[in-house]
């Protein structure tokens, strides 16, 4: 007898064929029936939904966000929306007026210069020391790669060693902290308590579940003190054993020295060491910043500020450290790149790796080291990530963000091949869908129409930006699903609706793959499944 029956929808299977059912049935949390509605009716069910012509899923997978992060800056000031330093400002007053600080400081996250109405300027410690003169208060940009401090976070900041060490990136006149020294409040905090993760993560992956989503791939340890991810870990494991994980996560190890990644490695962990529920991914590295904040390292100056070409986050000597470390543990190696500046540099050092071990299976990359973001490409770069056969984690949802300014960052001249999703596919590198939430949504549905229009939200401009990079909605909801498993060595197990299978699902109120336009944006979930298991219920199915 089955556990559950869904019959009378469409069942997508995302396999290699797309093949489609009309009923799929559900046993110990794995697909143990596909066929038709009749078949389905002839069979011996617990429960039974009639779909009503609903599309199911693959539930829904995220390759790269934040989802700590994420449920932090749900509880702390939110800027996404404001127009001006003036309105960051008045919210920061309310809210520490209303709420309080958080771990003992007040923060904010989400404001962006370049949706500022007048003067599209950072916000600064003059600003800030309006919102406290008493408390710390640190407001970070909504790429995470720029933060500004008011007076009392700055001396705090200041005193700190590690300041010494990255004083090039802290502007204390204007409070403005780049790149690494950007984290540094972080380690000022009340300490984060296994209590707290545990808090932050029933939060967050409440809301992943209202949109499809059913695993993750997240970075956690990112701005922590050497050590602290031990209670990152240790609540998600707590959490795996005492089956309150709603999503798979898949962790992104980020740390701040190879010595502590040193420390991680002998305490037992590396890619694949977990469950079915929580396990341990890749090594997380950054090589550049972000292009809205100018920190994404060019090979040559800003066209729109020609003093810089950003920043590189590590010395290449020091990024060849930490893969070498890596790679000699089995682990997978995922980094931060932007700018093509980074994205050559890591491109070249992953190549490294990927010609000492040598091929495997018939794969030259089998331990999957890819590149995060590989926004800013070239043909040639692109040839080069294709020769290595590294993976590339995209996020279709910056299209609506960044098309507004990447020519000025860049100049036309350079435009060719960037945010090259289609072409990336066409040669045959392996891209697979994310967010990097809380800098976008990660809604689903909104990234799978931002890869089908490279358009903004109100369907602007007309035709799409670089509309020869558009993707087909099947190739977009494969970035979620079939492609996105490969990434995590799940293939065999997620990302296709498969007899056998986990049954990791979602359901929608209507069918992707008959929407155009902003019609897209319309379809809502109407049900997520995890290993059999509802998480998430719009209404009756």
């Amino acid at each position: 007898m089955l556990d559950q029956i869904f019959f009378n929808g469409v069942i997508q299977t995302m396999d290699d064929n797309e093949t489609i059912y009309e009923a799929i049935g559900l046993k110990d949390g794995k697909i143990a029936f596909l066929g038709s509605s009749l078949e389905a009716l002839e069979l011996e069910a617990l429960a039974g939904h009639d779909l009503q012509g609903k599309l199911v899923l693959p539930g829904f997978m995220d390759t790269h966000l934040h989802i700590l992060e994420y449920a932090v800056s749900k509880i702390t000031a939110p800027f996404f929306d404001c127009a001006s330093p003036e309105e960051v400002v008045a919210r920061g007053q309310v809210f520490a007026r209303e709420k309080g600080p958080y771990r003992g400081w007040l923060l904010g996250w989400g404001w962006n210069q370049n949706l500022f109405t007048g003067e599209q300027r950072f916000v600064t410690r003059a600003d800030l020391d309006l919102v406290s003169t008493e408390l710390p208060v640190v407001y970070t940009r909504v790429c995470g790669h720029i933060a500004v401090a008011n007076s009392v976070a700055m001396e705090r900041i200041l005193q700190m060693e590690e300041a010494k060490k990255v004083s090039a990136y802290i502007d204390a006149e204007t409070g403005v902290l780049q790149e690494s020294a950007a984290f540094l409040h972080k380690l000022l905090l009340e300490p984060l308590t296994e209590e707290a993760v545990i808090q932050l993560m029933t939060m967050g992956q409440a809301d992943l579940n209202r949109e499809g989503i059913t695993s993750i791939h997240s970075t956690d340890f990112m701005g922590m003190p050497d050590g602290a991810w031990r209670q990152v870990v240790g609540a998600m494991e707590a959490m795996d054993r005492a089956q309150a994980l709603t999503v798979r996560v898949y962790e992104q190890c980020l740390f701040n020295t190879p010595e502590e990644f040193e420390g991680f490695l002998e305490a037992g962990y590396t890619t694949g060491v977990g469950s079915a529920f929580f396990r341990i991914g890749p090594l997380k590295l950054f090589s550049d910043g972000s292009l809205g904040a100018r920190t994404a390292l060019l090979s040559a100056p800003y066209s729109d500020d020609p003093g810089t070409t950003g920043i590189q986050s590590f010395e290449k000597e020091e990024l060849r450290a930490f893969m070498a470390l890596a790679e000699s543990r089995g682990m997978q190696v995922a980094v931060h790149a932007i700018g093509d500046g980074a994205i050559d540099l890591t491109v070249t050092l992953l190549e490294e790796l990927v010609k000492a071990r040598g091929s495997a299976n018939g794969h030259l990359n089998p331990l999957r080291h890819g590149i995060i973001h590989a926004q800013l490409t070239t043909q040639v770069l692109l040839e080069k990530m294709r020769r290595a056969e590294l993976l590339a984690y995209i996020q279709p949802v910056f299209v609506p963000s960044d098309m507004g300014i990447v020519e000025a960052r860049i100049g036309r001249e350079r435009m060719d091949k960037v945010y090259a999703w289609k072409t990336m596919r066409d040669m045959g590198i392996r891209t697979a869908g994310s967010s990097d939430a809380p800098v976008e949504s990660f809604s689903v549905v909104e990234n799978i129409y931002a890869a089908v229009e490279r358009c903004d939200f109100s369907g602007e401009p007309d035709g799409g930006w670089l509309p020869e990079e558009k993707l087909s909605v099947m190739e977009a909801v494969r970035l979620f699903t079939s492609d996105a498993a490969y990434v995590s060595f799940d293939e065999a197990s997620l990302g296709t609706l498969e007899v056998g299978k986990l049954a990791d699902l979602v359901v929608l109120d209507r069918n992707l793959f008959e929407l155009t336009g902003r019609e897209l944006l319309e379809a809502k979930v109407a049900m997520t499944l995890v290993g059999g298991r509802v998480v998430y219920e719009a209404g009756e199915v």
